[in-house]
């Protein structure tokens, strides 16, 4: 047999189990990498294979398969029981002289140590299925496992999803994965030409001891419908899970070749899945002729569009009522039995190596492995801005300074771009005199920023750059230009750059941004990334939140001088009754001293200050910020109300800067919808002005509480939060970028 083609791995480890689907993937997987010349180290983890399983391997001359006597991720209870498994699996590699691991569990990869590459696949998850499932937050003890997937999905080179769906479900519950692409599962044809005469009967195929699985629909619907509904496969499970059938008929776990032989004689195959990353059974089925009707949800809208009819998973008649028409109708059901084994041809072994072997090609080439976070040479970023001179009402400054600044620490070359006439820039100058503007130069020798106006020539500005930002409050006509410069042979990366709420308070203003020729756009929360997927604004989209720049940001020795401070703008009326509420009453009752900074105050609204006790002092230049947190004992957080109504889940800049700086940090109503923080050790929530009290007096006369959140808040920010963390983020989406092109083009050959 030839060796391995060019570009591609020799010897790869892969993981696998013996449990489930993945058992099914990984030895194809494994017979098609040994017909393309790859060697495989097939290494199981968790149950023991059956003798059936290792006779299965033992027939692949090219792969070899090791046991190792550790648990699934799912079947532990602490993190601890997995500890061993990334330095067994990164000694192994070593000793067997691999080019590449191919993990099929994200968190074998967290804390794995070896400059091989990295593929992580993601076939399910309890975070996931829990995020599917109950609709709310991860359980605390589920949050160490939380920890060890998002760890491990950032660990990997490459992550590799099934479905669309089931990488936009990574992203919503782990945060943006640059480095993502889709690989969808294959089914080998071994069917032939389906029976022509299919038998009246349903049938379903699961691990049923599974609650996403959903039996309890399948049990329901049963004994609705004119045809016997038949129930393959597990009902009790590894960690004592189980389910009893007792209108469906149940078959109990069977071998996959007679599971297949029922799929074959079958006339309908149903799931009620409420959760799926791809669903294998359902292809099996339809691969075999039968007419499908799925479970109304994501994961199998995009595979089975319109080859197969769609019933809400949660409501047993809808179900019984879509296979009772198809029973009623044995044209209808000849149709789209046609319509899926069509479907089905697309998901092929032959196509999934492609996709795959797309996938391990940039990697396999790596050698020495490059660094994640930057180019050996140094690139040239472009940022269309409203302003990086002036911060005056206008946080995304803070954040883009900090971005401009760590690019330029890593030897890149940073420019800004802004209008001449920006609003910021000019109320600066008009309200706080040109003294202030000038002093950004001196508070930030090493950034550089140009204006614009009328006559500039964006063509040349952009001739050498590499990357070029385009801020969400760019004038529509100078987005459509720059990405007339894209399609007309520009050689830069494009993308459009939204940390602003107009997508929900001003939808058409967004609407009309002509964005088809940026390569991506960067939102700055997972809710707003899915308004712009919704809207289809943009070819692809990504989370990227906003930091703290921690060079600036951080604790300074200072003696507390009073026992407030708050820094935000009125807001447009978007938090007037909340300021009253949690800011402005607290104080007056308490009778706190404190300093108010921000813009756009009205008369009465200082006026109120006042009389609340508090010291109200308009702007402040985001340089002195950090000052005035040390020299004050709590500050607060008071969204603005499209961020917790509209786009909940994303926080202002504020947070993440007070926390790096070590202030405690108290918070009127806002759910952390992303897990960015850690609420209650990080900074503290009121639910109403009176719990916003209560907080108040535990922070002020609880030294070990105040040093608590300072230190825990702290430890958040500089783990995950920092501007250096977000342009690692930002490298591994640009090249990402790159990477799914090349794998999008390869695979359509």
């Amino acid at each position: 047999m030839s060796g391995a083609g060019a570009g591609q791995p020799r010897h790869v480890l892969m993981t696998t189990d013996s449990v489930g689907g993945v058992w099914r993937y990984s030895v194809d997987l494994a017979r098609a990498l040994n017909a393309a010349g790859t060697r495989v180290l097939l290494v199981n983890v968790g149950p023991e294979p059956s003798d059936a399983q290792r006779r299965e391997v033992a027939t692949l001359q090219q792969t070899r398969l090791t046991v190792l006597d550790e648990k699934l991720d799912w079947m532990a209870e602490r993190r601890d029981e997995l500890a061993a498994i990334p330095r067994r699996l990164s000694r192994l590699a070593e000793a067997e002289a691999v080019d590449l691991l191919h993990l099929n569990l994200p968190s074998q990869a967290c804390g794995i140590r070896t400059d091989l590459p990295i593929v992580v696949v993601s076939h399910s998850c309890v975070p996931t299925w829990w995020d599917a499932l109950r609709r709310e937050a991860l359980p605390d003890e589920w949050r160490w496992l939380f920890d060890m997937n998002r760890e491990g999905l950032r660990r990997a080179d490459r992550v590799l999803a099934p479905t669309q769906a089931h990488a936009e479900a990574l992203t919503r519950v782990y945060g943006t994965a640059g480095n993502l692409a889709i690989v969808p599962n294959a089914v080998e044809g071994l069917c032939g030409q389906p029976q022509a005469m299919r038998e009246p009967f349903v049938l379903a195929a699961a691990r049923w001891w599974d609650e996403g699985k959903n039996a309890v629909v399948l049990d329901q619907f049963a004994e609705r419908v004119s045809w016997p509904v038949r129930a393959a496969g597990a009902c009790h499970g590894g960690n004592g899970q189980s389910f009893r059938f007792s209108r469906a008929e149940e078959l109990g776990p069977l071998p996959g070749d007679e599971v297949r032989r029922l799929m074959a004689r079958a006339a309908i195959f149903v799931s009620p899945s409420l959760y799926e990353p791809f669903g294998l059974a359902a292809l099996e089925a339809a691969e075999a002729g039968a007419a499908l009707v799925m479970a109304d949800i994501p994961t199998y809208r995009e595979l089975w569009r319109d080859a197969a009819l769609f019933a809400d998973p949660r409501d047993p008649s809808a179900f019984a009522d879509a296979v009772e028409a198809l029973i009623a109708d044995q044209e209808r059901r000849t149709a789209l039995a046609t319509a899926g084994r069509g479907r089905a041809a697309q998901f092929t072994p032959k196509q999934q190596m492609r996709a795959l072997q797309a996938a391990y090609r940039p990697l396999a080439r790596r050698t020495p492995p490059p660094n994640r976070c930057m180019r050996a040479e140094p690139m040239r970023f472009v940022f269309y801005t409203h302003s990086l001179v002036s911060d005056w009402n206008h946080g995304n400054a803070h954040f883009l300074r900090g971005i401009m600044r760590e690019l330029v620490a890593r030897g890149h070359d940073a420019e800004a771009l802004e209008p001449e006439d920006s609003w910021s820039r000019t109320n600066l100058a008009e309200q706080q005199g040109e003294a202030n503007v000038e002093r950004f130069g001196r508070d930030f020798p090493e950034l550089t920023s140009r204006t614009y106006g009328p006559g500039f020539d964006h063509a040349t500005a952009l001739a050498e750059a590499d990357v070029v930002v385009v801020h969400e409050w760019t004038d529509p006509a100078l987005v459509a230009e720059i990405g007339r410069l894209r399609r007309d042979g520009g050689r830069f990366a494009l993308l459009f750059h939204d940390t602003h709420h107009r997508a929900v308070s001003d939808h058409q203003a967004i609407a009309g941004m002509a964005l088809e020729d940026y390569d991506a756009v960067l939102a700055f929360g997972e809710t707003l990334r899915r308004r712009y997927q919704a809207d289809g604004w943009g070819r692809r989209v990504f989370t990227w939140h906003e930091a703290a720049d921690d060079r600036l940001f951080r604790p300074l020795p200072a003696e507390p001088t009073g026992d407030l401070v708050w820094i935000g703008n009125w807001g447009d009326g978007e938090r007037t009754k909340e300021i009253g509420e949690f800011l402005i009453e607290p104080a007056r009752t308490l009778g706190l001293s404190g300093v108010v900074h921000g813009v756009r105050y009205p008369a009465e609204g200082i006026e109120a200050l006042r009389e609340a006790g508090l010291d109200y002092r308009g702007w402040i230049a985001n340089a002195d910020v950090p000052a005035a947190f040390a020299s004050h004992r709590f500050t607060m957080h008071i969204p603005r109300r499209p961020y917790v109504e509209a786009l909940p889940g994303i926080p202002t800049i504020r947070v993440f800067e007070a926390l790096a700086c070590g202030i405690p940090l108290i918070s009127a109503p806002w759910r952390d919808e992303e897990d960015l923080f850690r609420t209650g050790s990080d900074y503290l929530v009121a639910a109403d002005g009176a719990e916003m009290k209560s907080r108040i007096r535990d922070v002020l006369n609880d030294p070990d509480l105040a040093a608590s959140l300072v230190a825990s808040g702290l430890e958040t920010i500089r783990a995950r939060h920092t501007c250096r963390h977000r342009v690692d983020e930002f490298f591994a989406i640009l090249s990402s970028l790159d990477g799914t092109q090349d794998i999008a083009r390869e695979a359509a050959q």
